[in-house]
């Protein structure tokens, strides 16, 4: 088993989005477990896709390849760990087989604020009340 991850970017803003890519490659006779990703998430980040799709090999048929694509969307503005993520293949063709297990490493993303000042966020002060504007009747203007 072969397992490739790769972040986008290792710094985003609140208004941008992180895309995880997790390239595996298996040997014929090898089946991959799905991998829990929202565990590894900070609190409260929310995958907005999930995308899995083949990859072309190119001509060698001894090994499949899947590229998972996930899009997640950050919550608040810091430096946030994503955790470790556990790959797992089984054999099918031996099930009594030792299962290989794959364990990556923590990745550190910075997200900062879109805000131009992040130490005061709170709303300005109202500056005056405006009534809504005066209702147009139009059915004078269509009798005349």
């Amino acid at each position: 088993m072969r397992v490739e991850l790769s972040l986008d970017s290792a710094e985003i803003t609140t208004a941008q989005r992180l895309t995880i890519t997790i390239t595996t490659s298996l040997a014929d006779g090898w089946s991959a477990a799905p991998v829990e990703i929202a565990p590894a998430l900070p609190e409260n980040w929310k995958i907005a896709e999930d995308h899995s799709a083949p990859v072309e090999t190119g001509g060698d048929s001894s090994r499949s390849t899947i590229r998972r694509t996930v899009v997640i969307e950050p919550f608040l503005a810091g430096e946030f760990s994503l955790g470790a993520l556990e790959f797992t293949a089984n054999s099918t063709a031996n099930p009594a087989h030792e299962p290989a297990i794959i364990r990556g490493e923590p990745m550190t993303v910075r997200v900062r604020s879109v805000l131009a000042d992040e130490s005061d966020q709170s709303l300005a002060p109202t500056k005056s009340i405006v009534d809504p504007p005066a209702r147009i009747r139009w059915w004078p203007w269509s009798a005349v």
